[in-house]
């Protein structure tokens, strides 16, 4: 089976709650044996003119502008170095300019497969997210995986992927690829109203089947009546130990609401464990 990850992206600001993320991306690189790339970013005032401009290791170009006191550019990837005696090939990437623009041109010149993103512990209830999660994997169609900072990326022993009236077929890949490295139980979870019953439990039926023509895995399936994909996840993530949630970018992750969506209320806000955003693969819309 062709490896899932190769090369992994943590955008980082040189503050030490990185260091749990870090952690988790060391713990899957040496899994899927990645390279680690560090993206730093230098915000450009929004009146700046200047070009993205983009440094290595190497020294070859000058890091643009200034990084935030404390820690110094290095200290992640030195950091890296001791935790796996220099195993793992570690890459920084200083850029200037807005940050989400800077991961989208990282990830295209660095082939990126995954990106990781920290997440802060729960203020009043909710964690603070500095960038938009469902905005990056929709524009780079990869993953990308918000890590609460109590939480592993490894040793999964459950992954749940909501079912609705389509047939989830890139989020069965992921969690395919993932549960047969940690022979994990996926969870179907249809969710489903008077109008979409017939529908959901077709393709909670189809997944079933693509999942056991991949491989024998274990597979659970609970049915909910909902209208919100992101509160019926929450409410069941919560009732029983999951270990990463799996939902694409958008509707599914956006917590009910009428402005939650201008006050960007994502369940990677409450989720308790990390979710993977990832986009749909385009015609497997209809029944088949």
């Amino acid at each position: 089976m062709k490896k899932l990850f190769n090369n992994i992206l943590i955008p980082v600001n040189f503050s030490a709650p990185f260091h749990e993320v870090i952690n988790k991306a060391v713990d899957i690189a040496k899994l899927y044996q990645c390279e680690i790339y560090l993206l730093h970013v230098n915000a450009a005032p929004f009146f700046s003119s200047k070009n993205i401009t983009a440094a290595n290791n190497s020294g070859e170009q000058n890091v643009p502008g200034h990084v935030e006191p404390g820690i110094e550019p290095n200290h992640f990837s030195k950091y890296i170095m001791e935790l796996t005696g220099e195993t793992i090939p570690v890459k920084n990437v200083f850029l200037t300019g807005a940050w989400h623009k800077a991961i989208d041109d990282c990830i295209i010149q660095n082939k990126i497969d995954l990106v990781l993103i920290g997440a802060n512990a729960f203020i009043g209830g909710k964690r603070k997210l500095n960038l938009n999660p469902d905005k990056i994997a929709a524009a780079a169609n990869i993953p990308v995986v918000i890590v609460p900072e109590d939480r592993k990326l490894v040793g999964l022993h459950s992954i749940v992927i909501p079912v609705t009236d389509f047939l989830p077929v890139r989020k069965l890949i992921y969690a395919v690829y993932l549960a047969k490295e940690y022979h994990s139980t996926i969870i179907l979870l249809g969710i489903m109203n008077g109008i979409t019953e017939d529908k959901v439990r077709y393709y909670v039926k189809r997944s079933q089947e693509l999942i056991l023509d991949m491989d024998d895995f274990a597979i659970e399936t609970v049915f909910v009546n909902g209208e919100n994909v992101a509160k019926e996840v929450y409410d069941f993530a919560i009732q029983k130990f999951v270990d990463l949630v799996i939902l694409n970018p958008g509707a599914q992750t956006m917590m009910p609401g009428l402005f939650s969506s201008l006050r960007g209320n994502r369940i990677q806000k409450y989720s308790i464990p990390p979710v993977l955003a990832v986009n749909t693969l385009p015609g497997f819309y209809e029944m088949v």
